[in-house]
């Protein structure tokens, strides 16, 4: 969360992006007021697998130390993430230290 300072999106940002997110608002609740005792659905379950590894701060869901972008937000942060662009190995690399955008997001960096 501290990185997101020097970047024009902000915690704030995230936070309207994952109740904009059906998925992630979802995902959120739970990590708030507890996990049922099984998925509860498909979309669910890349979270559900890795809910000991969740947390919350500021209306935003960590995993680790990586803030987890919202479906809504994912165009927009890598837009952000090319600005000032260090070379494509070393963006790459920035941006899995401190965000995750989805399965199907990394899969494209591939």
């Amino acid at each position: 969360m501290e990185h997101l300072a020097t970047t024009s999106v902000d915690a704030k940002q995230i936070q309207k992006w994952t109740r904009k997110d059906t998925i992630q608002y979802m995902v959120l609740r739970y990590i708030l007021n507890g996990w049922p005792s099984k998925c509860p659905s498909e979309d669910i379950r890349p979270y559900y697998s890795r809910k000991n590894e969740l947390c919350s701060q500021d209306g935003c869901i960590l995993w680790g130390g990586r803030v987890i972008i919202p479906q809504p937000g994912r165009e927009a942060m890598l837009n952000e993430l090319h600005q000032g662009h260090p070379g494509t190995t070393r963006m790459k690399s920035l941006a899995r230290s401190y965000i995750y955008g989805g399965q199907e997001w990394t899969m494209t960096w591939n």
